[in-house]
């Protein structure tokens, strides 16, 4: 016996089977992080998964040294994907323009790319910053400590 795969039925507003399922398992996803508790920035991973409400521990505006490290390295990722992105678009725009096609939505959404960067490098400048002052105050507190020996 041979079984054929279903067909992809259609279901409310002409959508794929598949197509709503991912609809739906996105919705769930959403209303499930509206239900989760949001830790506070700072927090380590034994505090947040001790946290059961949402009171702060600590101070809210301290980074923890390795949250720091990882939003530096997550800021960073932002900025290459966002080059790469600006790269390709720039590229279809090249590409439309010796097809002699209308690029003006195309040039409206580089623009946007563009401005996105622009918040992405802004941001990695303040973390970098941030950190560079924490370092700062780390070896000012250790040469004082050794002063004090």
């Amino acid at each position: 016996m041979f079984f054929l795969p279903p067909r992809p039925r259609l279901v409310d507003r002409g959508r794929s089977a598949d197509e709503e399922m991912l609809i739906q398992s996105g919705t769930l996803h959403q209303k499930r992080r509206q239900l989760e508790p949001v830790p506070h920035r700072g927090m380590d991973l034994r505090r947040r998964m001790a946290a059961s409400e949402m009171e702060p521990i600590g101070s809210p505006d301290r980074f923890e040294p390795m949250a720091l490290a990882d939003d530096i390295r997550m800021a960073e990722r932002h900025v290459l994907q966002a080059e790469r992105h600006i790269k390709c678009q720039r590229a279809r725009i090249a590409a439309l323009k010796r097809r002699r096609l209308p690029r003006g939505k195309a040039t409206t959404f580089l623009q946007l790319l563009e401005d996105a960067q622009s918040m992405h490098l802004q941001h990695l400048s303040r973390l970098l910053e941030h950190a560079s002052r924490e370092r700062t105050e780390a070896g000012l507190a250790a040469a004082v400590a050794l002063a004090a020996l």
